[in-house]
C-alpha cells in the first residue's frame, strides 16, 4: 500500500475574477498511496472539494505539479447522486461505459451483473425519483465503478443520508474497496465518519487553506496504539474554532 498512486508538490490554487485574487490554498504537498482510503477532513471552505477536483482533473494547479502513476482512470461520486432522471437505475449505470473511453470495461463489465453486486438489482427498471437515497447512491456508484476506474473521488457522497443507511453504506464501501483494490479519496467534515473509514486522515483548515496535520490510522490499528477518543480529540483540537469542534471537546 505504500506505492504512490498520486503526488502533488508545492500546490497552489487561486482563482481570478477581473481584479480580484481568491487564494484556495498554497505550498500544498499530499500523497495518496495505492490501495488506502484516503480522507480529506475539515471545515468548510478549506479547499477539500476543490483538490479532489484538481485530482479528478476537472480543475488545474496555478502552480505546482501534480503526478499520477498505475491506472489512470478515475471515477467521481458527489454528495448528490445526479442521475439522470428520465432513465431507468440500469440504463444510469450503462451510461458509464458509453461514456467512457476503456475497451476492455465495455467487453467485461455488464450493468445488470453490477446492480446484482452491489444489492440493487431489483431496482433496475425503476426511474431515479422511485429510488430511495441508499439505493440512488448506489446507483451512482455503480455508474462509476463499471469503467474499472483504479481511484475513486468521493465528495461527501454519504452526508445527505440517514444515520442508518450513512452507517450501512459505509460498511458496504469498505467491502467493496477491498473486493475491487480501490485507491479512495474521500472528502467530509465528519470525524466520525473519518476515523471509521480511514486508512490515513490528512485534516486541512482554512484562512490560509493548508494542512495541518497528518495521522497514520492504519498503522497505528497495526502497531496496536490507536485509540479511537485520543485521535478523535486530537483531531478536534486541530480542527479550530467550529461550533461544532467546539461542542465535541466541551463533551
Amino acid at each position: 500500500m505504500d506505492s504512490i498512486a498520486v503526488k502533488i508538490d508545492n500546490g497552489s490554487k487561486e482563482y481570478f475574477k477581473k481584479s480580484n485574487r481568491t487564494k484556495v490554498f498554497e505550498d500544498l504537498n499530499l500523497e495518496v498511496r495505492n490501495n488506502e482510503i484516503l480522507i480529506l477532513l475539515g471545515p468548510s471552505g478549506c479547499g477539500k472539494s476543490t483538490l479532489l477536483r484538481i485530482i479528478a482533473k476537472l480543475e488545474k494547479l496555478t502552480t505546482g505539479t501534480i503526478t499520477e502513476t498505475g491506472n489512470s482512470q478515475i471515477g467521481m461520486v458527489f454528495q448528490e447522486p445526479l442521475l439522470y432522471p428520465w432513465l431507468t437505475a440500469e440504463e444510469n449505470v450503462q451510461l458509464g461505459l458509453d461514456f467512457s473511453n476503456n475497451s476492455k470495461a465495455k467487453v467485461d463489465n455488464n450493468s445488470i451483473e453490477l446492480l446484482k453486486e452491489f444489492g440493487i438489482d431489483q431496482v433496475a427498471n425503476s426511474f431515479p425519483n422511485e429510488l430511495s437515497g441508499g439505493q440512488a447512491q448506489r446507483v451512482t456508484f455503480a455508474r462509476t465503478l463499471i469503467v474499472d476506474p483504479g481511484m475513486i473521488l468521493l465528495d461527501e457522497p454519504f452526508a445527505a443520508l440517514d444515520p442508518n443507511t450513512r452507517s450501512h453504506l459505509q460498511d458496504w464501501l469498505l467491502e467493496i474497496k477491498e473486493k475491487r483494490n480501490l485507491t479512495i479519496v474521500l472528502v467530509t467534515h465528519d470525524v466520525e465518519e473519518a476515523l471509521r473509514l480511514a486508512d490515513r486522515i490528512v485534516l486541512m483548515c482554512p484562512n490560509p487553506s493548508k494542512i495541518t496535520k497528518t495521522w497514520d490510522i492504519s498503522s497505528l490499528k497495526n502497531s496496536g496504539e490507536f485509540d479511537h477518543n485520543k485521535i478523535k480529540k486530537e483531531i478536534l483540537q486541530n480542527y479550530g474554532p467550529t461550533p461544532l469542534a467546539l461542542e465535541e471537546l466541551a463533551q
